[in-house]
């Protein structure tokens, strides 16, 4: 192909890239051919010369200066993979309870024999099983029950997390004087809101009912007493729960409560408050209690409320951070 002329203006703005030898062949080709015949560029070009000597860059730097930018890219992605991985193993730590039964029964075992509960911790060894489990909304119940003399019997109350697995919120049991029925808890969980009518810490509140060996127990009789301060509104309410199955677990909130029974007022301020024992009925709605009574060595009972993620936000955070200044040292310019 014949090569076409230049002009002089484009020469010029080519003459640094063709004396560092950074043009192409064929431009490096048109250039010179303008300079044998161009006396202008041609004085310009050995001004330029001699002021700043430059030697052409060899083609091996070029090589090597890409492969450079090549390792440095690979060594971002490996900085960043290595940074989620961190953040995600130590988010995964915490959030580590499959709703499985080898996950849920990890979960008892890890909280029943927890240091922190002293002398009503269950004693390491007795045999521990869980009884019924729940999953309603972000949350997941588990009642469990221990063969000791105490017959332990518990509720805890779990968080699902975004990988899918769940953290213990707080546990809570106590010696069960029955060898069947229903026994309660009540159980408070603060959630941070934000949307647009309302920003800030939110109370949950909720009552769990948890049933064992209730094959001849076809129902039972719970009393509440309500207050609202804001109004001045009280008393008592009560109701009669059919039983759904031999081991089972019911979870209502506050405000469930307050829609079942009628009653008005901000579930915020208007609280149910369990008032009674939990009494046993059978078809005839014949009160049984007593029949299920049993000897237990006195325990006492026990409630843990597990920490926050606080300060697993500030340690995920602080990881994500040293990955961003690890990329942005991979990727700064050479002084």
């Amino acid at each position: 192909m014949k090569a076409n002329k230049l002009d002089c203006c484009i020469v010029r703005d080519l003459l640094p890239s063709y004396i560092e030898g950074l043009t192409e062949p064929e431009t490096t080709e048109q250039v010179a051919a303008h300079l044998d015949e161009c006396a202008a560029c041609k004085q310009l070009e050995h001004a330029m010369r001699t002021q700043i000597p430059a030697e052409p860059v060899p083609k091996k730097s070029l090589r090597f200066l890409k492969k450079v930018q090549r390792t440095r890219l690979l060594a971002a992605v490996l900085a960043a993979l290595v940074t989620i991985l961190c953040a995600w193993m130590l988010y995964d730590s915490r959030f580590h309870y499959a709703n499985t039964e080898s996950g849920r029964m990890a979960a008892v075992e890890d909280v029943a024999c927890d240091e922190r509960l002293s002398e009503y911790a269950i004693k390491e060894g007795s045999p521990i099983h869980v009884t019924a489990y729940l999953e309603k909304d972000d949350f997941l119940y588990i009642a469990f029950a221990a063969d000791n003399s105490s017959n332990s019997h518990g509720i805890m109350q779990l968080l699902r997390g975004i990988n899918g697995k769940y953290r213990i919120l707080s546990c809570a049991y106590s010696s069960f004087p029955y060898s069947a029925g229903v026994m309660f808890d009540e159980i408070s969980y603060i959630r941070e809101v934000s949307d647009n009518t309302y920003t800030g810490s939110q109370n949950l509140n909720f009552i769990v009912f948890s049933g064992f060996n209730c094959g001849d127990i076809a129902a039972f009789h719970f009393r509440y007493s309500y207050e609202n301060p804001i109004t001045g509104e009280n008393g008592f309410v009560e109701k009669t729960y059919p039983v759904p199955d031999s081991d089972f677990l019911i979870v209502w909130s506050n405000e469930e409560l307050l829609k079942d029974f009628g009653l008005s007022g901000d579930p915020e301020n208007t609280w149910l408050t369990p008032s009674s024992k939990v009494t046993f009925l059978d078809e005839n709605g014949t009160d049984i209690t007593e029949q299920y009574k049993i000897s237990v060595s006195p325990s006492g009972g026990a409630h843990i409320d597990f920490d926050d993620m606080r300060l697993t936000y500030v340690l995920i955070g602080s990881i994500v951070l040293i990955g961003v200044l690890v990329i942005l040292h991979i990727f700064r310019r050479d002084t």
